[in-house]
């Protein structure tokens, strides 16, 4: 998101709104509704005045659609149908709407295997994949992990009035963390730190702490989401395509958690 904010900083769009969304964060049945919008009455529980989905807010400028591939098979289509003709379609809605609108989309699986696999439209792939650029995660990038720290500590610095500075120990200990979470983690450390140091020059023994409480939620949402699938798979007698209907994802989705967690669905046994 940093990288697709930059290029709409940097474009000619730049006046014009930009507009992130994460297509994994919303469930499957949610996607064209937040994507595409939707006219009054178009399902139960829907606004009297319809509403805009995030083409139409970002009309003029950006729309980075993080994860795209997560979002589901049948949105794909909508999703081609709205880069070619340049107009959507609210849900329940039969006169379309003109959109400008430049599309950044990013995510961290091979597309082209899920071409391959049937999980991602090949028209869509080939209609989006104009320019790539391939971000290799911060623990690969080195020293930019200083760079971006330094960065983000001198922004607090400046918002705050503070002069705070990183000890030679924590950078230490920065360049040998693995950063899951990349930019918005170390973004993220580095204001934590900031607000909880009691001195000016930040130690090592702040991020130590850091690391563990990380640890610890992550321990914690991967047990949650480790039971939730285990259940939901006996649930659905090992049908992938159910269980992912069951949990609101798509089956991509179910097949990366199930890799993750080294669970096979055939030999889940099963409570009747």
């Amino acid at each position: 998101e940093v990288l697709a904010k930059y290029i709409h900083d940097y474009s000619d769009r730049r006046s014009g709104p930009f507009v992130a969304v994460n297509c994994s964060a919303i469930p499957k049945e949610l996607v064209a509704s937040e994507l595409f919008g939707y006219a009054d009455g178009a399902f139960t529980g829907a606004s009297r005045r319809g509403r805009a989905g995030r083409f139409e807010q970002a009309n003029g400028g950006t729309l980075f659609l993080d994860e795209i591939g997560d979002a589901p098979y049948e949105v794909q289509l909508s999703l081609l149908r709205v880069l070619e003709e340049k107009k959507l379609y609210r849900l329940g809605e039969e006169r379309g709407r003109e959109v400008d609108v430049r599309v950044i989309g990013a995510t961290s699986r091979d597309l082209a295997e899920l071409v391959q696999k049937d999980l991602f439209r090949k028209d869509l792939y080939y209609r989006l994949n104009g320019i790539t650029l391939t971000l290799p995660p911060l623990r690969q990038r080195g020293h930019d992990i200083l760079l971006l720290a330094e960065h983000f500590l001198n922004r607090y610095n400046y918002l705050s009035s503070r002069n705070y500075v990183l000890s030679q120990g924590l950078k230490e200990l920065m360049l040998n963390y693995a950063w899951p979470g990349n930019i918005r983690e170390l973004k993220n450390a580095v204001e934590r730190m900031a607000a909880l140091s009691d001195r000016q020059v930040i130690f090592e023994e702040l991020f130590v702490k850091y690391v563990e409480q990380q640890q610890h939620i992550n321990d914690e949402a991967d047990n949650i989401q480790r039971n939730e699938l285990v259940a939901t798979l006996r649930q659905a007698k090992g049908n992938i395509t159910l269980a992912a209907e069951l949990l609101g994802v798509n089956r991509t989705t179910v097949y990366r958690r199930m890799k993750k967690y080294g669970i096979c669905h055939k030999t889940l046994p099963v409570h009747y």
